[in-house]
């Protein structure tokens, strides 16, 4: 969707010579299809479904080794179309952008019944590496909740041997 150095002339002189517009959009590809897909993404999304074979990639298929990397393959091979990819390939080069991007975190947040931040898919952009990350941040979870869990108890141990001396009129 980028324009020639040629065409973006000829859109800035149209935009400053026409009368006093209130709103001015530009659209250098389908603008009532884009509309649509901003507007009506389910209808969309449906119409654009159409799975393509996985491109020519540097990198060999490897297929999922594990669940979660399962999981996560086939939200990316819904939301990109595709009928194959492998956990080494890379979301952006498969023509994953930031939007897409976005739509498969909320994917993988209904499927997987959790957070995810959105700075994963960019730290993480292959399988195999978004699948570590939610790993890792699964055992930092379940790390910190037994380390708050540590505190409670320690907590209320020295609480009630407050309220031990307190009976005993220390």
């Amino acid at each position: 969707y980028a324009m020639l150095p040629e065409e973006s002339t000829e859109a800035f002189r149209r935009i400053v010579t026409s009368a006093a517009l209130p709103h001015v959009i530009v659209s250098t590809g389908d603008l009532p299809a884009r509309l649509a897909l901003w507007t009506q993404p389910q209808q969309a999304e449906a119409e654009n479904t159409v799975a393509h074979a996985r491109p020519a990639l540097a990198t060999a298929y490897t297929p999922p080794e594990n669940e979660l990397q399962g999981i996560i393959v086939k939200v990316w091979q819904e939301s990109l179309g595709m009928t194959q990819l492998g956990i080494h390939d890379n979301f952006f080069d498969l023509g994953g952008n930031s939007l897409t991007g976005l739509k498969v975190i909320g994917k993988l947040k209904k499927e997987l019944q959790r957070d995810i931040p959105v700075v994963a898919l960019f730290e993480g952009p292959t399988v195999h590496a978004l699948a570590e990350i939610l790993s890792r941040t699964d055992n930092e979870s379940a790390a910190v909740e037994e380390s708050r869990d540590r505190g409670n108890r320690r907590r209320e141990q020295r609480s009630r041997r407050q309220e031990r001396r307190v009976e005993m009129g220390d």
